[in-house]
């Protein structure tokens, strides 16, 4: 186990402890040895991106795969880097810090000039972060952006978690579909835009041209949105994450969900 945060004994004067990264509780033996007691698992995760050799890696909070990352939310794979976002207000490309003190930065794609795209959701607001760290606006006005996603000719979609997907054009923000509950991850395969839509616990697809919908996906592990949003910090001290339920395309076509605790694979027979 890694990051111990507490410890308790019991009548027998055995040894028992948490971990704040990877869950779990644990037995410790007087010689070191460990039993699980409660399995680890997932702390999250949140957000999901997938190489071009089929790794899967999700930002889980504290861990990325198994290292250690703290406050990992969004990412997305870039080559041989993987881009990350923390809502406490960082983007890091692996160990590098791109930016600081942003408000709530979540999803985050890679633009075909190498510049990262963040929704900036406490903002309100797209932003780019070019080679040089230079952060430019792409657009603003957004209710609670979450994710952003590229189609193959370069358009910019964002999803609003007030329940309407945009595609960013010329800097304006042009819905193209409205009435969502909660969506959040977004991600796109050929013709078709996909988001996660938190509120009804599925992936919706959406046509890129036609705007028609489809239910791609259902009843899924997803927890339903929070009444009552959680304090980012308390204290002056971090405090919980906001809800990100994460979507990524893999090489094969897959659709990979992070949801409550896992990370599911929808394979294209299973569409």
């Amino acid at each position: 186990m890694m990051c111990l945060d507490n410890g308790a004994f019991d009548e027998s004067n055995r040894m028992y402890v948490s971990s704040y990264a990877s869950s779990g509780i644990a037995e410790v033996y007087p010689n070191g040895q460990i039993r699980q007691v409660v399995p680890q698992n997932l702390v999250g995760p949140y957000g999901v991106t997938v190489d071009f050799g089929g790794t899967v890696h999700a930002a889980d909070h504290y861990r990325l795969g198994d290292d250690l990352a703290i406050f990992s939310h969004g990412i997305v794979a870039d080559q041989d880097q993987l881009h990350i976002t923390s809502q406490y207000g960082e983007v890091r490309t692996n160990q590098r810090v791109r930016a600081r003190e942003l408000d709530r930065p979540v999803g985050i794609a890679v633009r075909d000039d190498g510049a990262l795209v963040v929704a900036e959701a406490g903002a309100g607001r797209v932003i780019a972060i070019e080679a040089d760290d230079t952060i430019t606006v792409v657009a603003s006005g957004f209710g609670s952006p979450v994710d952003v996603a590229f189609d193959a000719q370069q358009r910019c979609y964002v999803s609003d978690e007030l329940g309407v997907i945009y595609r960013i054009d010329d800097g304006q923000a042009v819905a193209i579909a409205s009435g969502l509950a909660t969506p959040q991850g977004l991600t796109v395969r050929g013709e078709e835009l996909f988001v996660v839509e938190v509120g009804h616990q599925r992936v919706l697809a959406i046509h890129l041209d036609t705007g028609e919908r489809r239910v791609e996906a259902d009843n899924l592990a997803i927890s339903p949105p929070e009444k009552t949003a959680r304090a980012l910090f308390a204290h002056g001290m971090p405090g919980c994450p906001g809800q990100f339920a994460g979507i990524a395309v893999g090489p094969d076509g897959s659709l990979h969900v992070a949801g409550e605790g896992s990370v599911l694979r929808i394979s294209r027979e299973d569409s």
